[in-house]
């Protein structure tokens, strides 16, 4: 007997939800609007547990409702503020789905980026400075020994 997938509708246009497995587990794309919808474990999977807890606590605090409807219950979503970015994502509680929307997920995409700190700046500066010479050094052995192989050195063994 197999298990029936749920269908969901997008909580901005309606559209169907497509289901996608990924490695942290499954979640539902709009390919309409490009809001996902994800459930907590997924998401305690795909980003850091300190992050994911954040998020989960400040969904937890939540209590502006939202315009949307959660695509699993239909039941009103609350809105919230995910650490360190601007836009607002919304959270169904009882079900523990997320609604994530394009500007939300272009916001998360640019925490992934590693800030550095100015002496790890300075570091990779000279790693990059550094890797910059030793490529210089090798091609020049190359062109230095390009043509050795023609070269005859019978004369040695006269």
């Amino acid at each position: 007997m197999s298990m029936k997938i749920p269908v969901y509708r997008c909580p901005v246009c309606s559209e169907s939800l497509a289901r996608r497995d990924t490695r942290w587990g499954n979640v539902w794309t709009c390919a309409s609007c490009a809001g996902i919808c994800v459930n907590m474990s997924v998401l305690k999977r795909s980003k850091p547990e300190a992050f994911a807890h954040a998020v989960w606590l400040a969904a937890q605090a939540a209590t502006a409702p939202s315009a949307l409807g959660c695509p699993s219950c239909a039941r009103p979503m609350k809105s919230f503020h995910a650490v360190g970015v601007a836009a607002q994502g919304h959270v169904c509680r009882p079900d523990q789905f997320f609604w994530l929307d394009q500007q939300l997920l272009l916001e998360l995409r640019e925490q992934r980026k590693p800030a550095h700190s100015k002496e790890a700046s300075i570091a990779l500066a000279q790693l990059d400075a550094e890797t910059e010479r030793e490529r210089r050094r090798a091609e020049e052995y190359e062109r230095a020994t390009r043509n050795i192989d023609a070269f005859d050195f019978d004369f040695l063994f006269l």
